[in-house]
């Protein structure tokens, strides 16, 4: 005892000198000048608010004794400080190194947010650390009056909700229809635009039928820009559905429909008080005998004669078109107009007693593009119009000629076709008869022995286009072999007879008949001599043109 009250005493001098330096004296004790948020604790007198005598180093518990935000948060075993917490703060934040140190050096990239309680994911995955955590951003109180300064806030990344509304408070979309509700009740971070965790059965209008696959703008329409989901008036059908009969049935919809299907009708539906006179369309004649879900139903009517399909309009909850027979049946004849009684016009051939007979008769033919006469009246209507389909008839033929009908029965082929390809039958035929009526025979005329002739002696049958050359029909018939000397037969013949060549100019040959020559008989110097088959034949070329030839000496 007596030892330590002696090295008190001595020590006291020294403790008197330095409690006596200036304040540039005493910062020659000091490792180096505090950061900025540390400033106010500069000095030499408050060592001790951090430091305590005899150990090196700063002590955890003398940093949370001033940052209580961040105690609260090691006590709840919350935050990225929990996860270190058997390091000393100095280990990571140290001090003394000038007023523009940063104690928070954070590698952004090695980070780990999941060590903060909060994962990031989807777009917060690639957001920048600063678009979070700012001063606007921090939500604890206790934060912000310890901290006192914005740009003190700026710097801690501590204080930020894990809310939504935390970061997105100025971006609500709904305009502050769900206040007090979290957003993560309807979105999701993978699918932000999409409402993937809403469920509507758990709201004041839970959807069944087709409600459950209908848009969800459908009834959710935007006002101002901003889609209305608080609100919306339910209460009856007619809220968000037009009325397709026009105030004629009533307001209760349910009585008749159910939200299954629209043209479903629902179970309390009662045909007997349903009275079709007060629709658009008036039932008669064989209307009235059918069931209504004929009609109101796809598909409806089975019957193979006429297919029922029913016509949609724009509107989404459409009344059945009934402006003319086309709203419920198919058109039976494709290609047809209403023009001449067909097409649309369906009442101009039919009625509602029975689809079948038709009233379109030969008066009614007359005014089309093809008025019956010959032996076209005679014939079944099927044998022209005939069936693309089962009961249906093809009445506006594109093509009326003959050869749009009588093309593949033709015996001609393509023999007598224009240069277009296409055959004029009329030109030989009439509608009376098939057999050829009036022939004028106008590109090859009919003179002499031809006039005579029969048809089929020079049209037979597999025979392409007639050739006009004697000898594409008389090459049989050739009297001289062949040995003609190249002239053809009309040089020396005539069709009014093939004996005799009347035409024939013995001046145009190599040899003029002159003086008593010119009376001579062709067949005495043109004498018949065998051919190759033993048959004769009179020789014209190549004759001698010598006198001792014919003569002799």
């Amino acid at each position: 005892m007596r030892h330590a009250r002696s090295v008190i005493r001595a020590a006291l001098p020294l403790l008197a000198l330095l409690l006596s330096c200036s304040r540039a004296e005493a910062q020659l004790l000091s490792p180096g000048p505090l950061s900025a948020p540390h400033a106010e604790l500069q000095g030499v007198r408050q060592c001790t608010a951090c430091h305590q005598l005899g150990q090196r180093g700063v002590g955890t518990a003398r940093c949370l004794s001033c940052h209580q935000v961040l105690s609260a948060r090691l006590r709840e075993e919350a935050g990225y400080h929990a996860t270190v917490r058997d390091r000393t703060c100095g280990s990571c934040h140290a001090e003394h190194y000038g007023r523009d140190f940063t104690l928070v050096r954070l590698d952004t990239a090695a980070f780990d947010h999941r060590d903060t309680g909060y994962a990031l994911k989807a777009a917060h995955a690639e957001a920048e650390c600063s678009a979070c955590h700012t001063s606007a951003n921090v939500r604890n109180d206790d934060l912000r009056k310890e901290k006192k300064t914005r740009a003190a806030l700026d710097r801690t990344f501590l204080g930020l909700s894990p809310s939504c509304s935390g970061c997105h408070a100025t971006e609500d979309p709904h305009a502050r229809q769900f206040s007090g509700r979290s957003c993560s009740e309807c979105h999701a971070e993978t699918r932000w635009t999409e409402a993937a965790a809403f469920d509507h059965a758990r709201s004041n209008y839970p959807l069944t039928g087709a409600h459950r696959t209908a848009e969800c703008s459908g009834c959710h329409e935007q006002r101002q820009g901003v889609t209305q989901y608080s609100g919306v008036q339910h209460s009856s059908c007619a809220t968000c559905h037009a009325d397709p009969h026009r105030g004629t049935q009533g307001t209760q919809c349910a009585s008749c429909h159910a939200t299954s299907a629209w043209r479903a009708f629902g179970a309390g539906f009662d045909v007997s008080r349903f009275n079709h006179d007060r629709t658009r369309f008036t039932l008669a004649g064989a209307h009235a005998r059918i069931d209504c879900a004929a009609c109101h139903r796809t598909p409806a009517r089975n019957d193979g004669a006429i297919r029922i399909r029913l016509q949609r309009s724009d509107s989404r909850f459409a009344p059945i078109a009934v402006a003319d027979c086309r709203s419920c049946h198919l058109p039976a004849h494709p290609g047809a107009r209403p023009d001449h009684g067909a097409g649309a016009n369906c009442s101009a051939c039919h009625d509602e007693d029975a689809w079948a007979p038709a009233a379109f008769g030969m008066r009614e033919h007359s005014v089309t593009r093809f008025p019956l006469d010959g032996a076209h009246v005679l014939l079944d209507c099927r044998k022209c119009h005939g069936s693309p389909g089962p009961g249906r008839l093809e009445f506006r033929r594109a093509d009326i000629t003959c050869n749009g009908c009588h093309a593949d029965a033709s015996p001609h082929g393509n023999a007598y076709a224009d240069p277009g390809g296409v055959t004029v039958c009329a030109r030989c035929h009439v509608t009376r008869s098939w057999q050829p009526q009036d022939m004028a025979h106008e590109t090859f005329p009919l003179d002499g022995a031809h006039g005579q002739a029969a048809c089929a002696s020079c049209h037979t049958p597999g025979r392409a286009r007639t050739p006009r050359e004697c000898e594409s029909c008389h090459a049989a018939a050739d009297p001289h072999g062949g040995r003609s000397a190249g002239r053809t037969c009309s040089a020396c013949h005539t069709t009014r007879s093939f004996t005799g060549a009347i035409s024939f100019d013995h001046g145009t040959t190599r040899y003029p008949l002159e003086g008593a020559h010119v009376s001579v008989q062709c067949r005495a110097c043109h004498v018949p001599e065998p051919a190759t088959d033993d048959a004769l034949v009179l020789r014209y070329s190549p004759l001698s043109v010598l006198c001792e030839d014919c003569h002799g000496s």
